[in-house]
């Protein structure tokens, strides 16, 4: 605040030099600055975040849901599409590319189930 009240306070950058930058205007647009320069946020500046669940247990709690069945299944089927599609690939690159698709569905199957 003392940069604001002393007129210094520049609000932004500029690539002629810091001197060259826009001053801050007003005293919202201050305090703007200051929270940014001290890393909090206007609204969450003193909550604790949220620890988001592990894997197997947001898994064992949705698995009896039909969305996620649905899912499953999806993932499924697109892992044999790729399989047909392999079966008809023409060039290595292809090859690479699905087994590397198949590869991945079935890290996350493997998560999944």
């Amino acid at each position: 605040m003392g940069e604001y009240k002393a007129g210094t306070l520049h609000a932004g950058r500029n690539p002629k030099g810091p001197k060259k930058a826009p001053l801050a205007r007003s005293r919202k647009q201050a305090i703007a600055i200051a929270m940014s320069e001290a890393g909090m946020s206007k609204n969450a500046s003193n909550m604790t975040p949220i620890p988001k669940p592990e894997i197997d247990i947001a898994v064992e709690t949705l698995s009896d849901r039909d969305e996620f069945k649905v899912i499953v299944q999806f993932i499924r089927d697109e892992r044999e599409k790729f399989f047909g599609d392999l079966r008809q690939a023409e060039s290595s690159n292809d090859v690479m590319k699905i087994a590397g698709s198949v590869a991945a569905l079935d890290e996350l199957l493997s998560v999944l189930s």
